[in-house]
């Protein structure tokens, strides 16, 4: 069985967004985001990890915050993604994966060189993609240790962070791009999916994906891979999906997907911006979706948005790059609300190289 990792957004744009949940205190009452007089009801139980050039831990109620040193430093040019694997941390600087074990005190464990990770539903190995001119991805467990012969993959494809049960999801390097569910244990393809698609997130047996530059009318098609059945779920009118980048919640009922909100033109909101964004929640049980009011931004920059963060005890976390606001959400609640004590430092000067942070949840 394979775990979906939702992280192909975030590998793309070098930015993913990692969240500790403690016990939570309960859902609180989902104020609009400039309500700030019943915002501070709100309370996560959760730490956000924001990864740059370093790992800062910042309490999601209090604001509080730590630093811990990068085990080594980024590249100008290195996509830095921090994932959760049980009580683990998984660093990947674009060269190399790292293992923080639980309460990140002791030095991280050195797993090789890698160019991105993908969980297994072990919870105590990855796959990790190589950086050099093979183009294969090796078994490695929490020790460092590569478990059995690296396996090559399909000629011109690489992983894109996404796995199901089935295998792990591909996609060629040139376009028109198609994408492909392949098994590394038996080195099979279990299934292809057309080019013209977008992928938008994975988990379980379920791939959801959509048509790629889809601007009105757009759907969200949700394929089971186990059974061969395929649902669709139309989007809320004026919103076209940010093509990758959705994530599925720890109980599977809810699927969240960010998405830029009209009316606009693609030439609007490219070059000037324009467009609000907002994320869109998917309920997997009536196939309906809807927008999350009090979840609406406004880009700041061409980067688009961070992919959305689910705890384990069910709290979503949503923003873009370049806001210093982080919006969260708990089923139940009517509106997602800013987090009043959580600021995220600055995105650096693009005079000196743009690497964008990192951020991810559990």
């Amino acid at each position: 069985m394979w775990t979906g990792s939702a992280l192909a957004a975030s590998l793309v744009l070098g930015a993913s967004a990692y969240v500790i949940a403690a016990q939570a205190n309960g859902p609180g009452s989902g104020p609009h985001r400039s309500d700030t007089s019943t915002s501070a009801l709100v309370r996560t139980g959760s730490t956000l990890v924001y990864g740059l050039d370093t790992l800062r831990f910042i309490n999601a109620d209090t604001g509080a915050s730590r630093t811990v040193p990068m085990p080594a430093p980024g590249g100008e040019n290195t996509l830095p993604e921090i994932l959760r694997a049980g009580r683990f941390l998984l660093l990947n600087d674009g060269l190399k994966a790292w293992l923080y074990p639980p309460g990140v005190e002791e030095a991280p464990i050195d797993l090789g060189t890698s160019a991105r990770i993908i969980l297994t539903p072990s919870g105590d190995r990855v796959w990790l993609w190589g950086t050099g001119p093979a183009n294969d991805v090796r078994l490695v467990d929490f020790t460092g240790q590569q478990i059995g012969p690296a396996v090559a993959l399909p000629t011109d494809w690489f992983p894109t962070g996404e796995a199901v049960d089935e295998g792990l999801v591909l996609t060629p390097r040139l376009c028109p791009c198609a994408t492909e569910i392949w098994d590394p244990t038996s080195n099979r393809v279990i299934r292809s999916f057309p080019p013209g698609m977008a992928e938008v997130a994975a988990s379980g047996h379920v791939f959801a994906w959509e048509e790629a530059g889809c601007v009105s009318h757009c759907m969200v098609h949700l394929t089971d891979l186990q059974t061969g059945t395929q649902q669709s779920v139309v989007l809320p009118p004026r919103v076209e999906s940010f093509g990758g980048g959705g994530a599925f919640s720890p109980d599977g009922t809810t699927l969240a997907i960010p998405g830029y909100l009209g009316p606009w033109t693609r030439i609007s909101r490219i070059v000037e911006r324009s467009a609000f964004t907002a994320l869109v929640l998917v309920d997997l049980a009536n196939r309906t979706a809807r927008l999350l009011p009090g979840s609406e931004q406004r880009p700041t920059n061409a980067f688009g948005m961070f992919t959305p963060m689910w705890s384990d005890t069910g709290w979503l976390f949503f923003t873009e790059y370049g806001s210093r606001q982080v919006v969260a959400w708990h089923a139940g609640n009517r509106r997602a609300t800013v987090l009043p004590n959580v600021i995220l430092p600055r995105l650096p000067s693009p005079r000196d190289g743009q690497r964008l942070p990192s951020l991810a949840a559990t």
